[in-house]
């Protein structure tokens, strides 16, 4: 879009510069003359649109008004420098990088849009596959910068002071979240690839919605925040590179606000997406294998363990299934929380109904002990020398034969 702007100004001039000499000049026409072959100088030795004395809207604004599509390509991956200043969420710009297209003016959540993960194994020779939700109900952003080399197709700019306060749940540079999707305002930005734009403004009206014609979208969400005025951030693994600085602005900023410094890997919300994520691939994996009579009895099971195991995560997600809470401030767990208010065993049993794999009232409430943060000694005699991880594996194996095939001999009847 630069060499395009560059190009047409630089254009325009020479036809006013053309107009003059081809006239008898009069006085002061000289010195418009000279004028306007000094702005040509200035303008062909820029190298950013704000040298050209334009803002990105402005730019595309005058290409529209000339016909020409405007569209970001390598020349527009220049990163200008803006003062830092760091002081009020209008010095931060949201940046949301992705690989499917945003719809609806609204960034969603997976949840939201039932996004399924189908995954495949190879069992006794034969192919076999699954698919269970992606229970992620939160929206992740960085702030004033981007991910290098996240190779995405989509990126969203979001001016951040328009984003109501009570969905910022966890502020930091890298990853700052909130709770559901995100609603986009007028001044949000969407960049796609050049040949989606149509489809792309079509199902976002209230945006602005900008081509490129680059391999993806790397590189072009910095330089062009940078654009639009804000202080680019360069994003290293923990944060901002300027963690002396800008960094330490940003938390003296969120503590003016009362932002949540908590990272989401520290979250309930991390906590209950792991458990929800995790518990729907048990369940799913399970009915596949009773749906396809691969397992009919506790010995089908066994002989088939080694190779799930093998070829998928099943015990790594029974693992994350029960893992407890990492949240100790009783102050800063929602109510609608899952494994902070310990309702696991709940959540469990009404997902294993669902798919006609009821537990009775008695396992659900071994079940619940076997989800205590404290391991009692009721919990561990009723498992008999098992670790509450192949316990509950079991327990569910359990529910799935009696509720399809009848068996009943993997557990001791309680």
């Amino acid at each position: 879009m630069f060499k395009d702007v560059q190009q047409l100004k630089l254009a325009i001039l020479e036809k006013q510069c053309e107009q003059l000499r081809a006239t008898t000049m009069v006085a002061g026409q000289q010195d418009k003359l000279h004028t306007l072959e000094a702005e040509m100088l200035k303008i062909a030795q820029a190298t950013s649109l704000v040298q050209l004395g334009l803002t990105p809207l402005g730019a595309v604004k005058l290409l529209q008004e000339y016909g020409i599509m405007p569209v970001l390509d390598s020349d527009d991956c220049v990163t200008i420098f803006n003062a830092r200043h760091i002081q009020s969420p209008a010095d931060l710009i949201a940046v949301h990088q992705m690989n499917f297209m945003p719809m609806d003016n609204r960034l969603k959540t997976p949840r939201e849009m039932g996004v399924k993960i189908t995954d495949k194994v190879t069992l006794n020779n034969r192919k076999y596959q699954y698919s269970y939700a992606l229970e992620r109900n939160t929206t992740h952003i960085t702030l004033n910068g981007e991910i290098a080399n996240e190779n995405c197709q989509y990126v969203v700019l979001q001016p951040f002071e328009e984003i109501p306060h009570e969905q910022i749940i966890g502020v930091t540079p890298r990853d700052t979240y909130f709770r559901g999707g995100l609603n986009l305002t007028a001044n949000a930005w969407i960049l796609c690839p050049a040949n989606e734009v149509k489809k792309v403004r079509k199902f976002n009206p209230h945006c602005h919605v900008l081509g490129y014609v680059t391999e993806n979208a790397s590189g072009l969400a910095t330089a062009f925040l940078s654009q639009l005025g804000y202080h680019a951030q360069t994003m290293e693994r923990w944060g901002w590179s300027d963690y002396q600085n800008s960094q330490q602005e940003l938390y003296a900023l969120a503590e003016r606000e009362r932002w949540s410094l908590v990272p989401f890997y520290d979250s309930t919300d991390y906590e209950d997406e792991r458990f929800q994520t995790s518990s729907n691939k048990v369940i799913a994996m399970m009915k596949m294998l009773i749906d396809k009579k691969l397992v009919q009895s506790v010995k089908d099971f066994q002989q088939l363990r080694p190779q799930l195991f093998t070829q998928t995560d099943f015990h790594f997600a029974m693992k994350n299934m029960m893992r407890m809470t990492m949240v100790r401030d009783a102050q800063k767990i929602p109510d609608a929380a899952i494994v902070a208010n310990g309702r696991q065993a709940l959540v469990l049993a009404e997902k294993m109904a669902r798919v006609g794999m009821p537990l009775t009232q008695t396992e659900q409430m071994i079940l619940q002990l076997q989800f205590s943060p404290d391991d009692t000694g009721v919990a561990r005699e009723i498992r008999h020398g098992l670790s509450s991880v192949e316990f509950v594996t079991r327990l569910i194996v359990q529910s799935a034969l009696r509720a399809c095939v009848k068996k009943l001999d993997y557990l001791p009847q309680f």
